[in-house]
């Protein structure tokens, strides 16, 4: 579904310098998503009464001010929080832009952080060679650490208005994701791909409480999701993102049971496959990695 069928959620409030702006997309009266190439993945935001708390950052410096530059001049109050759904550099790298805010992020991501190969040479080389341009911005990449770790749950509330932080792992051993009761919107990171096949291939992923995870989102009454990727969607996705998984653990399991290869995983039809080649490749073989640890006397796989 487009995100000009969202109803509310097709609006749009721009802040910034003419085409420079990052338009921020109305999804509830208090929650807004930012869906922009430049930032490299979603961010989003909720609406307090003074002071605004922002959903990850993007991957690019410059992108991500003019994310929080968005933010403030269209709603008026400070962003005083940032709340990080996982580790990956499409998320953090634009923390900069943020460092003088609370970084908010679930016990297991200062680790995940702090060993993450993007932050090795090797790896700042390998963003260069994926994206022609990262040569004028990766040098602006600081590295902010978060200020505030929850082992399970937390809550930024003031007024009437909360928001809920829920660690869950999942697409990550750190991933968390936020939801906003009274206006049924839930900002799930990257535990959602809308409209796509989802990265499950971190070394860290856990199918089983991905897939749990969401299953208990379909206990809450959800109306809005803001994906890690994609358009804002629906409940709608949320069942058909635990479609796809559930029949990747099913495929994943006859594969290990009849000893073939992660290659040999029939990868559900749900979605059509536009990534690049590895990014199914890893998925697929952190799948069968993991699932081959979970048969009698395996040994678990290595992170």
């Amino acid at each position: 579904m487009a995100q000009s069928d969202k109803g509310r959620a097709s609006g749009e409030d721009a802040a910034g310098v003419g085409d420079a702006a990052i338009l921020l997309q109305p999804v509830s009266d208090s929650t807004v998503a930012a869906i922009d190439e430049r930032l490299g993945s979603n961010a989003a935001a909720v609406l307090f009464e003074d002071f605004i708390v922002a959903v990850d950052t993007g991957m690019r410096p410059p992108a991500a001010r003019l994310f929080r530059q968005a933010l403030q001049e269209t709603y008026g109050r400070p962003v005083r929080f940032v709340c990080l759904t996982h580790y990956h550099a499409d998320h953090t790298f634009g923390l900069g832009a943020f460092k003088d805010c609370l970084v908010v992020g679930s016990a297991a991501i200062w680790e995940a952080l702090e060993q993450s190969p993007d932050w090795t040479p090797e790896g700042q080389q390998r963003f260069r060679e994926e994206d022609p341009e990262a040569g004028t911005w990766l040098d602006e990449v600081e590295r902010v650490w978060p200020s505030v770790l929850f082992e399970s749950r937390m809550d930024i509330a003031s007024g009437e208005k909360r928001l809920q932080l829920h660690a869950s792992g999942g697409h990550t051993r750190c991933s968390s994701w936020g939801y906003v009761p009274t206006e049924k919107v839930l900002l799930a990171g990257d535990l959602i791909f809308a409209e796509q096949v989802p990265f499950a291939g971190d070394g860290t992923a856990d199918p089983e409480a991905w897939i749990a995870t969401l299953r208990s989102w379909l206990a809450l009454d959800v109306e809005w999701v803001i994906p890690g990727h994609g358009p804002v969607a629906g409940r709608d996705e949320i069942v058909r993102q635990l479609a796809f998984l559930e029949e990747l653990r099913t495929n994943t399991l006859a594969t290990v049971e009849g000893d073939g290869q992660p290659q040999d995983i029939a990868v559900p039809a749900t979605y059509e496959l536009v990534r690049a080649p590895w990014f199914v490749e890893r998925t697929l073989a952190r799948w069968h990695a993991f699932y081959s640890a979970c048969q009698p006397g395996a040994q678990q796989p290595e992170d």
